[in-house]
């Protein structure tokens, strides 16, 4: 799977290398780090890029929001704005340039994961930003908020569901898997055995009898990997 090439354009040093090692940690490239506008112009030019993290306070006469605009007029990129700065007339201004994400200083690792993924998957399948992003289940009683770029694996249990989430407890819920799939169709959810289906967005390898999910492994039945090399190529676009 292609990783995805992020640009983080960061002024406050000790916050840009713990972006990057929390980025390489969750299987992303850092191709650069730039602490100034023209830094990141410069970047943005001999760089190949597939998103940024823009800090919007930047030193220097050019700010984060400048830097935006530049890229919408000149990039088809997408961006997400990191901040600590939560005054009303700041987030005005960082509305206006259509971010596809906003992350507020301190942000923990599931978070700035989740903000990636969703980013994007919806700047690269627009027709599907309208699509249901989350769901809510009956999970030991309680409804739980499940969102499906969070799913890794889905495992049957007799009358039951356990959904193993990235960075998050398990959940169990009532159902069948053949119900839960023919319901997220439009989810790359592929089944991989009689009782298992992975979501392709965390799939990094396809080996001979098993699949690597990041450093979660699964073995796979051989009739279905026919299907699954074939969803997993139509995911990638290839």
């Amino acid at each position: 799977m292609t990783r995805l090439k992020v640009l983080i354009v960061e002024d406050e040093m000790i916050i840009s290398e713990s972006v990057k090692q929390s980025l390489l940690k969750l299987n992303y490239d850092v191709v650069g780090i730039a602490s100034r506008y023209i830094q990141a112009l410069e970047m943005l030019e001999s760089l190949e890029v597939d998103l940024v993290l823009i800090d919007i306070n930047l030193n220097g006469l050019k700010s984060g929001i400048d830097l935006a605009k530049h890229i919408q007029d000149n990039y088809n990129i997408p961006f997400i704005y990191v901040t600590a700065n939560r005054d009303s007339h700041t987030l005005e201004k960082a509305k206006n340039t259509r971010p596809l994400g906003y992350l507020v200083k301190p942000f923990s690792e599931e978070n700035l994961y989740s903000a990636i993924e969703v980013a994007s998957f919806n700047f690269f399948n627009p027709e599907s930003i309208h699509d249901e992003v989350f769901m809510f289940v009956k999970s030991g009683g309680d409804n739980v908020k499940l969102y499906l770029h969070q799913i890794v694996y889905i495992q049957s249990k007799q009358n039951y569901l356990v959904i193993e989430r990235f960075n998050k407890p398990s959940l169990s819920i009532r159902g069948t898997l053949s119900e839960f799939l023919e319901s997220k169709k439009s989810f790359p959810l592929v089944k991989v055995n009689r009782s298992t289906a992975v979501n392709l967005q965390h799939l990094v390898e396809v080996n001979a009898s098993h699949l690597k999910l990041g450093n979660i492994t699964i073995d796979y039945s051989i009739s279905y990997k026919k299907e699954i090399t074939e969803r997993w190529k139509n995911f990638l676009g290839e």
